[in-house]
Protein backbone atom coordinates (compact mmCIF):
# COMPACT_ATOMS: atom_id res chain seq x y z
CA UNK A 1 0.00 0.00 0.00
CA UNK A 2 2.79 2.45 0.84
CA UNK A 3 3.98 1.98 -2.55
CA UNK A 4 1.28 2.38 -4.55
CA UNK A 5 1.03 5.74 -2.25
CA UNK A 6 3.70 6.57 -3.07
CA UNK A 7 3.90 5.49 -6.80
CA UNK A 8 0.98 7.09 -7.51
CA UNK A 9 -0.01 10.01 -4.58
CA UNK A 10 -3.16 8.36 -4.91
CA UNK A 11 -4.11 6.67 -1.26
CA UNK A 12 -7.74 5.96 -2.50
CA UNK A 13 -6.24 3.58 -5.14
CA UNK A 14 -3.67 2.33 -2.40
CA UNK A 15 -6.26 1.20 0.05
CA UNK A 16 -8.96 0.10 -2.16
CA UNK A 17 -6.06 -2.23 -3.91
CA UNK A 18 -4.67 -3.23 -0.55
CA UNK A 19 -8.70 -4.08 0.45
CA UNK A 20 -8.64 -6.32 -2.82
CA UNK A 21 -5.89 -8.44 -2.16
CA UNK A 22 -6.67 -8.59 1.49
CA UNK A 23 -10.19 -9.99 1.18
CA UNK A 24 -9.03 -11.81 -2.25
CA UNK A 25 -5.71 -13.39 -0.57
CA UNK A 26 -5.47 -12.59 3.05
CA UNK A 27 -5.78 -15.26 5.68
CA UNK A 28 -8.71 -14.72 8.55
CA UNK A 29 -6.58 -13.55 10.91
CA UNK A 30 -5.55 -10.82 8.21
CA UNK A 31 -8.95 -9.74 7.16
CA UNK A 32 -9.77 -9.44 10.80
CA UNK A 33 -7.09 -6.73 11.56
CA UNK A 34 -8.24 -5.04 8.26
CA UNK A 35 -11.57 -4.52 9.49
CA UNK A 36 -9.85 -2.55 11.90
CA UNK A 37 -8.07 -0.19 9.30
CA UNK A 38 -11.30 0.56 7.32
CA UNK A 39 -13.27 1.09 10.68
CA UNK A 40 -10.34 3.12 12.04
CA UNK A 41 -11.25 1.11 15.12
CA UNK A 42 -8.77 0.82 18.39
CA UNK A 43 -7.15 -2.38 19.02
CA UNK A 44 -7.27 -3.71 22.60
CA UNK A 45 -3.75 -3.91 23.36
CA UNK A 46 -2.41 -6.55 26.52
CA UNK A 47 -0.15 -4.48 28.73
CA UNK A 48 2.22 -2.01 27.00
CA UNK A 49 3.79 -5.88 24.68
CA UNK A 50 4.79 -4.19 21.54
CA UNK A 51 2.25 -6.20 18.81
CA UNK A 52 4.09 -5.02 14.76
CA UNK A 53 0.35 -5.71 14.04
CA UNK A 54 -0.91 -3.42 15.79
CA UNK A 55 1.73 -1.03 15.00
CA UNK A 56 0.89 -1.73 10.98
CA UNK A 57 -2.38 -1.55 11.84
CA UNK A 58 -2.70 1.79 13.30
CA UNK A 59 0.12 3.00 10.47
CA UNK A 60 -2.60 1.84 7.58
CA UNK A 61 -5.32 3.31 9.51
CA UNK A 62 -3.25 7.13 9.59
CA UNK A 63 -1.76 6.82 5.51
CA UNK A 64 -5.09 6.09 4.52
CA UNK A 65 -6.50 9.79 5.88
CA UNK A 66 -7.52 12.14 3.41
CA UNK A 67 -4.88 14.66 4.49
CA UNK A 68 -1.92 12.98 6.47
CA UNK A 69 -0.81 14.99 8.95
CA UNK A 70 2.44 14.50 10.90
CA UNK A 71 1.69 15.82 14.18
CA UNK A 72 -1.96 14.63 14.30
CA UNK A 73 -0.80 11.33 13.22
CA UNK A 74 1.66 11.42 16.21
CA UNK A 75 -0.77 12.41 18.77
CA UNK A 76 -3.32 9.96 17.47
CA UNK A 77 -0.88 6.89 17.61
CA UNK A 78 0.33 8.27 21.03
CA UNK A 79 -3.52 8.20 22.51
CA UNK A 80 -4.46 4.81 21.73
CA UNK A 81 -1.97 3.54 24.83
CA UNK A 82 -0.01 0.41 24.51
CA UNK A 83 3.16 0.10 23.38
CA UNK A 84 3.56 3.89 22.33
CA UNK A 85 6.84 3.99 21.57
CA UNK A 86 7.14 0.87 18.94
CA UNK A 87 3.88 1.82 17.72
CA UNK A 88 4.67 5.68 17.27
CA UNK A 89 8.18 4.27 15.74
CA UNK A 90 6.44 2.23 13.14
CA UNK A 91 3.29 4.41 12.03
CA UNK A 92 5.51 7.71 12.19
CA UNK A 93 7.96 6.12 9.78
CA UNK A 94 5.19 5.31 6.99
CA UNK A 95 3.56 8.95 7.84
CA UNK A 96 7.10 10.44 6.90
CA UNK A 97 7.37 8.68 3.69
CA UNK A 98 3.59 9.73 2.58
CA UNK A 99 3.77 13.35 3.55
CA UNK A 100 7.48 13.84 2.81
CA UNK A 101 10.94 15.03 4.31
CA UNK A 102 9.74 18.57 4.54
CA UNK A 103 6.77 18.17 5.75
CA UNK A 104 7.82 16.67 8.94
CA UNK A 105 8.61 19.45 11.88
CA UNK A 106 12.66 20.42 11.99
CA UNK A 107 12.46 19.69 15.72
CA UNK A 108 11.46 16.23 14.43
CA UNK A 109 14.54 15.97 12.31
CA UNK A 110 17.09 17.82 14.19
CA UNK A 111 16.63 14.84 17.03
CA UNK A 112 17.08 12.16 14.83
CA UNK A 113 20.18 13.71 13.22
CA UNK A 114 21.69 14.91 16.62
CA UNK A 115 21.20 11.73 18.53
CA UNK A 116 23.87 9.48 19.35
CA UNK A 117 23.30 5.75 20.68
CA UNK A 118 25.38 6.54 23.22
CA UNK A 119 23.34 9.04 25.43
CA UNK A 120 20.73 6.33 25.39
CA UNK A 121 19.87 4.10 28.81
CA UNK A 122 20.42 1.39 26.20
CA UNK A 123 23.52 2.53 24.92
CA UNK A 124 24.14 1.07 21.13
CA UNK A 125 26.88 1.09 18.25
CA UNK A 126 27.04 4.18 16.78
CA UNK A 127 26.51 2.27 13.71
CA UNK A 128 23.10 1.65 14.70
CA UNK A 129 22.34 5.52 15.02
CA UNK A 130 19.56 7.34 13.35
CA UNK A 131 21.99 10.32 11.26
CA UNK A 132 23.44 7.53 9.40
CA UNK A 133 20.78 7.94 6.96
CA UNK A 134 21.54 10.78 5.60
CA UNK A 135 24.86 9.08 3.78
CA UNK A 136 22.62 5.95 3.26
CA UNK A 137 19.88 7.77 1.23
CA UNK A 138 22.18 9.26 -1.54
CA UNK A 139 24.19 6.02 -1.82
CA UNK A 140 21.12 4.23 -2.48
CA UNK A 141 20.15 6.94 -4.73
CA UNK A 142 23.83 6.25 -6.41
CA UNK A 143 23.94 2.65 -6.75
CA UNK A 144 20.69 2.05 -7.77
CA UNK A 145 18.89 5.31 -9.74
CA UNK A 146 16.19 2.76 -11.69
CA UNK A 147 14.54 1.60 -8.37
CA UNK A 148 14.64 4.75 -6.34
CA UNK A 149 14.63 8.03 -8.91
CA UNK A 150 11.62 8.58 -11.90
CA UNK A 151 13.05 10.16 -14.16
CA UNK A 152 10.77 12.80 -15.69
CA UNK A 153 11.42 15.00 -18.88
CA UNK A 154 14.43 16.36 -17.41
CA UNK A 155 16.78 15.56 -14.42
CA UNK A 156 16.03 18.68 -13.18
CA UNK A 157 12.66 17.29 -12.63
CA UNK A 158 13.25 13.98 -11.27
CA UNK A 159 11.38 12.10 -8.49
CA UNK A 160 12.41 10.09 -5.80
CA UNK A 161 9.96 7.24 -5.02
Amino acid sequence: MLRLIIRTRDQELAFYEASKWVYSRGSERLRELWRYVELEAEIQSRGNMGRLKTSFTYACIEINRKEVKFMESLLKTLVKGGDTDANSAIVMGLVGCVVGYNRIPSYFKQKLINFRMTQSCRPREDIYAPYHVLDLVPELLRVRPDRYVKEHSTAANSTIL
